[in-house]
């Protein structure tokens, strides 16, 4: 069968579909904001209901802006954020408690518990939060045992819901994100699942990242089309961004800055970073390394809508392109902690160096470098794996890319050539690219081949100006105290 491929894209604070056709050519599009809940310090929260219901809806306006039926759709590929927590009843599939995000804190001293123990897991991972989402749930830990309730990440959540309950999967690169995940053997961590005192037979079963899962429902989706992928949404990108080469990499620009490197069939480690595969076919996995910059996007955000610097991300773009410096100011964008390489959970958010000469464009622009400026530190902290070639250009894409200031800026700090997906829907594309794979369209390689860049930045600064600058920012923020 031929045709059309539908992709999902549930990420953080949005939920995407894109109807693409073979040639990767953009048939339809619809987006919708997914609500996020803060209902205490350090608690990040979702409601999966609402989430399939916004999934549902972005389906319908997807294929409808393209112009096709749901019977006409070859292939459907899901991708997802990652390291979340949805608890469902399997009968109902009703949500039994909010989806708790990746960037809930909740877990924090579990972690280090865990950590203490020798599991591999952090803060952010499922692994350090599951326990206590069950807890909340009542006989939670019993019922999951029993297999009357069923857990995971969101990709598995809207695949299950998709099939009316057929598929209890997930792939490789999303349960590396779980800490539930064994790298050596690459099947679930039995030791640390069975210390939690859960059953290891009740977790998702792990596929092939392109593999023909199951069908949807035609009592839900009104049409019986083969699931070809389920991807996790920061290597959904990568593929996307045809990252296929050790040393090639990509950073997509949304809530966060995520920085991925590919490292072949190898599993490397830095200060900071953390391995993670980047997808399994046919049985072999690729790996790839990954720094994030935790508050991207969502700085922006937070200077539009809290500080009111301009009304639209895109007037805060083009305020900062205004002036050529930050007057003095300087940013440093931790709202949610600070990432690669600090691990800093507890980091907050800085603003400094302000004057009376201090101008709205020139804290814009500070906005602007102090996200650039992270990614430059995560993209360092990748550089000292041994044996990695280094990416003598940088890839990217995500809704924060669109800004040319921000990307001229990225180009400058790293000194590197940047190149802009022309498709922003990185995340959603490489779930189509995969999907297609899966149901046996194509081969997902060669179909990626076709990707396109709508504009290269090239930097414009000396070495000696671009190393100044960051050094004055580091000390600025307080990371360099020399």
């Amino acid at each position: 069968m031929t045709g059309p491929v539908l992709a999902i894209d549930a990420g953080t604070t949005s939920i995407r579909a894109l109807v693409v056709g073979p040639d990767l050519n953009v048939l339809g599009r619809a987006l919708t904001r997914a609500d996020v809940y803060h209902p205490a310090p350090g608690r990040v929260e979702q409601d999966a209901a609402q989430l399939w219901r916004a999934t549902d809806s972005v389906i319908e306006r997807a294929l409808t802006s393209a112009g096709i039926a749901r019977r006409d759709v070859a292939a459907i590929g899901i991708a997802s954020q990652r390291g979340n927590v949805v608890i469902w009843d399997r009968e109902t599939g009703a949500p039994l408690a909010p989806a708790v995000s990746w960037q809930d804190l909740r877990g924090s001293a579990r972690a280090a518990e865990l950590i203490a123990q020798g599991f591999m897991v952090s803060h952010q991972t499922s692994a350090a939060k599951l326990e206590a989402v069950l807890a909340g749930v009542e006989r939670g830990h019993e019922r999951f045992n029993a297999g009357a309730l069923l857990w995971g990440n969101l990709d598995t959540y809207l695949a299950w819901r998709l099939s009316a309950g057929s598929v209890y999967a997930t792939e490789h690169g999303q349960a590396c994100a779980t800490g539930y995940y064994d790298y050596f053997t690459g099947v679930w961590n039995a030791a640390l699942i069975e210390a939690q005192g859960l059953d290891p037979a009740r977790f998702p079963t792990l596929r092939d990242t392109t593999s023909l899962y199951g069908h949807s429902a035609l009592s839900v989706f009104g049409a019986s089309c083969p699931i070809g992928a389920l991807v996790a949404d920061q290597q959904s990108a990568a593929i996307a961004e045809r990252c296929f080469l050790p040393g090639q990499a990509k950073v997509t620009y949304g809530t966060s800055a995520t920085f991925d490197a590919n490292t072949g069939t190898e599993m490397k480690i830095a200060a900071g970073t953390y391995p993670m595969v980047l997808w399994q076919r046919g049985g072999a996995r690729s790996f790839c390394i990954e720094g994030m910059v935790n508050t991207a996007g969502a700085m922006i955000d937070w200077a539009v809508t809290e500080l009111g610097l301009a009304k639209s991300a895109a007037d805060l773009s083009q305020l900062a392109a205004s002036v050529p410096h930050t007057n003095g100011a300087y940013v440093l964008p931790a709202l949610q902690g600070l990432g690669t390489p600090h691990g800093d959970g507890a980091r907050q958010a800085v603003i400094g160096g302000l004057s009376r000469a201090t101008t709205r464009a020139h804290i814009a622009r500070a906005v602007l470098e102090g996200i650039a400026f992270r990614v430059r530190e995560v993209r360092d902290a990748v550089r000292t794996v041994p044996d990695l070639p280094q990416a003598t250009t940088l890839r990217v894409d995500g809704g924060a890319s669109r800004s040319d200031a921000l990307m001229q800026i990225q180009a400058d700090v790293l000194g590197i050539p940047i190149e802009r997906l022309a498709i922003p829907e990185a995340s959603a594309l490489g779930a189509a690219i995969c999907a297609g794979e899966g149901a046996g369209l194509w081969d997902a390689q060669r179909i990626a081949a076709n990707r396109r860049v709508d504009r290269t930045f090239e930097p414009q600064v000396s070495n000696d100006n671009r190393e100044a600058r960051f050094l004055h920012w580091r000390r600025a923020c307080g990371i360099d105290e020399r």
